[in-house]
């Protein structure tokens, strides 16, 4: 950034979101940032983009504002560049890193990306510096028991004894506590204790449990779209014994609230925040002694935004991450759990899976052994930096659907794919995907051959899930 300023050119400094461009505004004050980003008014982003025209300093950016056009662009610096949400939720699916790789490219410029670890296609040998504040690792696992001691066990908690140890000391030097769900809602599912079937909907799709505040708990869909009262009973076997699976942000609440009733608990998910003025009310009475800290992992580019630090950050299911049906699912829990070291004292993870490299990537970050491992895994299955994914995703009725086969399988042509099974979106509506892992990409003829496919097919490169 210096270089290009003393050279009177602009550098282009974008990222993930708004929170983000609060944080820079103000660690780049000194340099007079000029910002764009979607939370400015009408008045302001048209101000902001005319002047960005001819700006020769920093230029913050959001991803959806980063292709404006600078006439003395000198450099971009793609920030936290493995975050999702460089990549458009709508068509067209661009990968704003791609595009900007691109656009760096040709105009002959420096292209710089940061993140803490760097994503394993932007990372070269280099070892991590040790970081700072301690890490504990709660084994969570449970010896297996017989009936009579099954029934004098303590409940389990998602919150564990152990890790209340450590916030109530908090708690009592007046300290702040972070603690970090991976999921919104309650439990990400409920099965039947007794058949073992999940709580689905009439299509198929698992039901999280979640609490309205009008109706109590209930069982929902992720887009809220189907929503029922939560005394039923299972719709196989009929029994009343259901029981709540996973952690969400509701439970590790609850829990909380009953472990430190006099604590002041603060929940707070970032993705319902859309402005710093919102996120400075929402988060106002953290600067009280013993406060908690409940939110997801939206919460975290916020809370460094306003300089929150924590004297303790609690991961009360580190599994959780490590389960979610993402190829990147690993190397995103790395950076999550180092980021929260990183915002606090002390760190206290929980986990069934205390041996995995994951975690000790966590608490030894100058080891090289998980991206060793991770670096071995994807080279075998030909995942991303080593191979590419093409994702051709088609959505109708299953009429439709068999029609569009033929002319999908047509353009894939030669190449090796998967097709996953149906997914069922509405009564009429499903979901049918083509997988590919290529080789060699970009592929013209197999390219062109896609361009020639209908509108309501969807083609994503390298997506985190299908």
């Amino acid at each position: 950034i210096e270089a290009q300023r003393v050279q009177g050119m602009a550098t282009l400094l974008v990222v993930p979101t708004i929170a983000e461009t609060e944080y820079w505004k103000h660690a780049l004050a000194d340099l007079a940032p000029l910002l764009l980003t979607g939370s400015l008014s009408g008045k302001r982003r048209e101000e902001a983009l005319l002047a960005s025209v001819t700006h020769t300093g920093v230029i913050i950016s959001t991803p959806s504002f980063s292709w404006t056009p600078v006439h003395a662009l000198g450099a971009i610096v793609i920030e936290r560049a493995g975050a999702g949400s460089y990549r458009a939720p709508k068509r067209p699916y661009l990968d704003m890193r791609v595009a900007l790789k691109e656009l760096a490219i040709a105009r002959h410029i420096p292209l710089v990306y940061g993140d803490y670890p760097l994503p394993l296609e932007y990372r070269g040998t280099n070892i991590l510096p040790e970081a700072a504040g301690r890490v504990v690792i709660i084994d969570t696992r449970r010896e297996k028991a017989d009936a009579k001691q099954e029934d004098q066990a303590p409940p389990w908690r998602a919150v564990p004894e152990e890790m209340r140890t450590h916030i109530a000391a908090t708690i009592a030097a007046g300290g702040r506590v972070l603690a970090l769900a991976v999921r919104k809602g309650y439990a990400p599912s409920v099965i039947c204790r007794d058949c073992g079937t999940a709580r689905t909907d009439e299509f198929g799709n698992v039901l999280t449990f979640t609490r309205e505040s009008a109706r109590g708990h209930v069982f929902r869909t992720v887009d809220g779209r189907i929503v029922e009262g939560a005394n039923v009973l299972c719709a196989l076997c009929g029994s009343w014994n259901l029981m709540p699976l996973g952690v969400g942000v509701e439970r590790v609440e609850e829990e909380l609230k009953q472990a430190f009733p006099d604590a002041r608990i603060i929940r707070f998910e970032g993705d319902t925040v859309r402005t710093s003025a919102m996120a400075r009310k929402a988060l106002a009475d953290t600067n009280e002694p013993g406060c908690i800290i409940v939110g997801t992992e939206a919460a975290l580019p916020w809370l460094l935004a306003l300089g929150i630090s924590c004297n303790l950050a609690v991961l009360p299911s580190a599994d959780s991450l490590l389960s979610l049906p993402f190829w990147r699912a690993r190397e995103r829990f790395v950076r999550l759990g180092l980021m929260m070291r990183g915002m606090s004292e002390t760190l206290v993870l929980g986990t069934r899976l205390p041996d995995d490299a994951a975690v000790a990537a966590i608490a030894h970050p100058e080891s090289t052994t998980f991206f060793d491992e991770e670096r071995s895994l994807r080279t075998a299955l030909g995942y991303p930096p080593f191979g590419t994914l093409l994702s051709i995703q088609a959505e109708a009725t299953r009429t439709q659907l068999d029609i569009l086969d033929s002319s999908i399988r047509a353009t894939i042509g030669t190449h090796t794919y998967t097709v996953l099974p149906d997914r069922p979106l509405t009564r009429t509506q499903l979901r049918r995907s083509y997988v590919l892992k290529l080789s060699v990409w970009p592929d013209a003829e197999l390219a062109a051959r896609i361009r020639m496919l209908p509108p309501s097919v969807r083609v994503l490169v390298d997506p985190e899930a299908f």
